[in-house]
């Protein structure tokens, strides 16, 4: 295995574990033990378990904005078809791994961001960003007349961002999509109709 391929493994195996177990409960030597290297190759790569989990962090962040892009920015739809498209497939994702993950941002958020400025200010940046997408669907769709012009919709896309983050907590609880499906009913046949 090259050293890309190392590392790429590395970072995989940490999204799985600390989607699981959160930061807290993750230790280097399970990474270890799952990667099969020694802890000096750990070291070539991460300064640190924060350094390493804050790679993580961006890791999963860019792939699930390639995702959320590859729904938000698909000309063949109309806007509001691909805002759908994506929370629909979210929800069916969640869904097929039996609703026990949720979001690394929303996890990492609630674990962290009382403990660690670093992490707190990485996951901000990150669903900021979530949030400016959702945006920019949104002035699409209203720019297209599918929503009500008078709509704030700066606003209204960190409500969808902020219901979304809570309705993946409940989801996790009731171990049920059951809250994202209401989520999606109250946004598109309520909010946005």
């Amino acid at each position: 295995m090259n050293k890309q391929d190392t590392k790429q493994t590395l970072l995989q195996i940490g999204l799985q574990l600390i989607s699981r177990n959160g930061y807290n409960h993750t230790g280097l030597n399970d990474v270890l033990k799952e990667a099969d290297i020694p802890k000096g190759s750990f070291y070539y790569y991460f300064d640190s378990k924060e350094d390493f989990a804050l790679q993580v962090l961006d890791s999963f962040a860019v792939r699930n904005k390639t995702r959320r892009e590859s729904f938000l920015h698909d000309e063949s739809l109309d806007p509001l078809s691909r805002l759908r498209a994506y929370f629909d497939w979210y929800i069916d994702y969640l869904a097929s791994i039996n609703c026990s993950l949720g979001c690394l941002l929303g996890n990492l958020g609630q674990e962290l961001s009382d403990q660690n400025e670093t992490f707190r200010l990485q996951i901000d940046d990150h669903m900021t960003a979530f949030a400016n997408d959702l945006e920019s669907c949104l002035m699409a769709a209203q720019r297209a007349g599918q929503i009500n012009a008078a709509l704030n919709v700066p606003e209204l896309a960190a409500f969808c961002y902020n219901s979304w983050q809570g309705a993946m907590l409940r989801m996790k609880v009731a171990k049920s999509v059951e809250p994202l499906r209401t989520f999606t009913d109250m946004l598109f046949n309520v909010i946005l109709k």
